[in-house]
């Protein structure tokens, strides 16, 4: 999670125990990891390979130009690719929902001191 604080949001999450960086501030933030694209730290929740969370647009142009070129080349002799002629692609499951609680589960004092400190 350090690694992705700093990669995605610019920050030092040793920041939290200085005090630059306030606690609310910083889970707020580790939650959202759970939904970048890039994050290391959905990967290692949801157990994707390092490849999946690695695969950027750049790899996507790439991965796409090397199937044209397959479907031209075997257009030309006559033969339709196979699937396994493409390029392959990692599969990225989606990520978890956020458990959100409902009003009869939500805990106002809790959420005031969370406020307040």
């Amino acid at each position: 999670m350090l690694g992705d604080f700093q990669a995605i949001y610019g920050l030092n999450l040793q920041d939290v125990f200085t005090g630059i960086i306030s606690v609310r501030r910083a889970r707020l933030l580790a939650e959202q990891l759970l939904t970048h694209h890039a994050s290391r730290y959905r990967a290692a929740v949801s157990g994707d390979q390092a490849a999946e969370w690695m695969w950027g647009p750049t790899q996507s142009v790439l991965a796409d130009l090397y199937d044209l070129v397959t479907v031209l080349t075997s257009a030309l002799g006559g033969q339709k690719p196979t699937a396994d002629d493409m390029y392959p692609r990692p599969h990225i499951a989606a990520p978890a929902a956020a458990a959100v609680p409902t009003i009869a589960e939500f805990n106002v004092d809790a959420f005031l001191r969370q406020i307040n400190s």
